[in-house]
């Protein structure tokens, strides 16, 4: 007789089994369960193949409670359904807790041919309900924070209206299963989140979005990451020689703009540029990318600007963003189609990254705010200051290049050297900046960070013709696929 995976025993195969079972075919997992696989130790098996066999033993059951949501055993190995009788088994460590309630109702889903989802109406009904299992099955619920995070998720990603039909599938369910209590905490919550009530929230996610300020709760813990690293791995103090007003400090300028742009694709010849910086002679052939020149410049030359602007934005989150929107007005001063100095009304991304959603970037920034007075000043506050614009990426267009202002500005407050992105160094930069999105890998952004400063540092910036020859020589100007870039100390 052949054998699925995993079966149960019946009248008709109990002889067949008890003679595969002797020849050592097949094995017993518990009392009238089997399986063909020999191997697996069995709790990993059980572990594996949860749902295989909670449809055999446990058949017209709802998967409910926090099981509904999480689809796999609970911190403490529980897999939780609602069925006619109550029932508790432990299979090899996982347990099944079969809470008595009603069958499928409106809503609930087929899963695995013999079981029901409880839909996340039901799911939410269920898990708001007091819970008193003890330790061993661990809680049936979620706790209060996290559902309202979730519910908070579904506002971000689908709107008011999924919440809205949400909050009327549960008042119908409430009826039927004797909910009339949870439903009344989870009308609570939604209309709480949706500032139509005025119930206390557990979560700082949901709590800011009551107060008006909804941000991204996935890039805090990468702010936070960001944050930590910047401490725990001091940075090189590189004292800025040229001050503010003096030749060196705007040749500086000059290729912070050049470069800045250079990388989002506004190319020039550096000395039709440098004509454009010195003269204001925007080309007549290409206005916009003239000025996207110009206005770079303009800002980070700007003495009152570099200086000023670290003060005035760590004083408030509105400061912060005064200072965002005066960067952003005066770079893409060319670009009025863009809506300078406001936030963007539409999601933007960069290959796979997507970026914080518009209702979310005003309050993300007054969380990422909350970290920078903590930094020392220097390259740990101006590369956070970057990486969260950048992050963030709070305008339609023109963000690397506010982030870069803004990371300058810090630094020249500080009396630094700047971090200018050559095109030669451009790879590593976006490269450190991806890996740190995606991985949080905020070591190796840290040491860019600190090279390219290293770099700048080396340039004998009070004279502009050798501080070119430098940069030819290190391969600053090389595109990508180029040499490696050097420091001007490892020319040798």
């Amino acid at each position: 007789m052949l054998f699925q995976r995993f079966f149960v025993s019946t009248s008709e195969n109990a002889t067949a089994i008890s003679r595969a079972v002797s020849r050592g075919e097949i094995r017993r997992i518990q009392r009238g369960l089997y399986t063909t696989d020999l191997v697996t130790p069995l709790d990993a098996l059980v572990r594996q193949h949860i749902w295989e066999i909670v449809r055999l033993i446990a058949p017209e059951t709802v998967i409910g409670y926090r099981t509904a949501f999480e689809l796999s055993p609970s911190p403490e190995g529980v897999v939780h359904l609602v069925g006619s009788r109550e029932k508790k088994l432990d299979i090899h460590g996982t347990k099944i807790w079969i809470h008595r309630g009603p069958g499928p109702l409106e809503g609930d889903q087929q899963y695995m041919e013999t079981l029901y989802l409880a839909s996340r109406a039901r799911a939410y009904l269920e898990v708001l309900s007091p819970s008193r299992s003890g330790r061993e099955f661990g809680n049936k619920g979620l706790p209060r924070a996290e559902i309202e995070e979730q519910l908070d998720q579904r506002l971000r990603i689908r709107g008011e209206d999924d919440l809205n039909q949400l909050r009327d599938e549960a008042r119908v369910l409430a009826g039927h299963m004797a909910a009339d209590d949870e439903f009344r905490d989870l009308d609570g919550i939604i209309g709480t989140l949706l500032r139509t009530r005025d119930a206390p929230l557990a979560s700082s996610t949901a709590s800011a979005r009551a107060a008006g300020q909804p941000y991204d709760p996935n890039r805090l813990p990468l702010f936070q990451e960001v944050h930590r690293t910047l401490l725990s791995e001091p940075t090189r103090d590189r004292h800025d020689a040229h001050a503010p007003g003096s030749i060196g400090f705007t040749n500086a300028a000059f290729f912070d703009a050049y470069f800045s742009n250079w990388i989002e694709g506004t190319e020039f010849q550096l000395e039709e540029a440098r004509k454009i910086t010195t003269e204001g002679a925007v080309p007549e052939t290409r206005p916009a990318d003239g000025h996207d020149i110009l206005g770079t410049f303009s800002l980070v030359s700007d003495p009152a600007f570099m200086t000023g602007a670290l003060g005035h934005l760590l004083s408030s989150p509105e400061n912060f963003e005064e200072v965002l929107h005066e960067a952003h007005r005066r770079i893409m001063v060319g670009r009025p189609e863009f809506t300078l100095g406001h936030f963007k009304t539409k999601p933007n991304q960069a290959g796979n990254t997507v970026f914080v959603m518009p209702e979310l970037v005003r309050g993300t920034l007054r969380e990422a705010h909350g970290l920078m007075e903590s930094l020392p000043d220097g390259l740990a506050r101006a590369a956070y200051l970057m990486f969260v614009i950048s992050e963030v990426h709070p305008y339609t267009d023109g963000n690397g290049r506010v982030a870069r202002a803004v990371m300058n500005a810090a630094l020249v407050a500080a009396g630094q050297a700047r971090v200018i992105i050559t095109t030669g160094y451009r790879d590593d930069y976006l490269s450190a900046l991806k890996a740190l999105s995606n991985r949080k890998a905020a070591h190796t952004f840290v040491l860019m960070m600190d090279r390219a400063q290293a770099f700048v540092s080396e340039l004998p910036l009070a004279e502009y013709e050798e501080t070119q020859t430098v940069l030819e020589a290190t391969g600053a100007f090389h595109e990508s696929g180029g040499r490696r870039l050097r420091l001007p100390s490892e020319l040798g």
